[in-house]
């Protein structure tokens, strides 16, 4: 996976074919197209990069072709863990996303979604940065 001086995964800009799993087992695979542009990967740059707060704390780690984060935050006494593992290339990558809510009670809520996304070109004209379309 192509990454920027800070560790962060570089896409390539685009339409982008994603298949997307959760573990709620609802419906079965969703399949859609993205337009990405530049502004992509200063977004995922902010995102990726944000720094944790007394109330939440954020861990990063380079792998093998892409980068690992968690964060665990503490906000009126709810508790929500992520993770987030991404793996691939310029062209191609896969992610997988686990959410976990632990209320004050001890309740626990939470799944995990899996996507993997290929680049296919460029964008089609009318389909604008940050516009998708739903693929049969």
């Amino acid at each position: 996976m192509l990454l920027d001086a800070k560790g962060i995964p570089q896409f390539r800009p685009g339409l982008w074919e994603l298949v997307r799993t959760d573990s709620s087992g609802d419906g079965g695979p969703e399949r859609e197209r993205q337009c990405l542009g530049e502004e992509a990967n200063a977004e995922l740059t902010k995102l990726l990069t944000a720094t944790g707060t007394p109330a939440c704390t954020v861990s990063r780690a380079r792998r093998a072709g892409g980068i690992y984060v968690t964060s665990d935050c503490l906000q009126a006494g709810v508790r929500m863990k992520t993770s987030l593992d991404l793996t691939g290339s310029e062209t191609a990558y896969r992610m997988k996303l686990s959410m976990e809510v632990v209320s004050p009670d001890g309740a626990r809520d939470g799944g995990v979604v899996m996507a993997d996304a290929r680049w296919v070109g460029a964008c089609p004209a009318g389909l604008a940065p940050g516009d998708s379309m739903a693929v049969d």
